[in-house]
């Protein structure tokens, strides 16, 4: 035996337990909250950003100042 593995690892392997389960669904629930955690965020900010966009931009891209006023001023949980 080395002096850097003097059995303890094995010991420690043997005798740790594994953590709590996990119920079924929860990967699945995290996940889902997290995507639509994260798609709120992005929603409010690119409402930010068209709601800095002058009239000249807007044009370029084709959106109407008043579709770009109604869509910035939606709350960022509405789609």
């Amino acid at each position: 035996m080395n002096s850097l593995n003097n059995g303890f690892c094995d010991q420690a392997r043997i005798t740790s337990t594994p953590g709590p389960a996990i119920r079924p669904g929860f990967h699945r629930w995290l996940t889902v909250t997290l995507d639509t955690v994260l798609t709120w965020f992005e929603r409010a900010r690119s409402r930010r950003e068209l709601a800095k966009l002058d009239d000249r931009l807007l044009h370029d891209i084709g959106v109407a100042r008043t579709d770009a006023d109604n869509e910035s001023r939606k709350p960022f949980w509405k789609d």
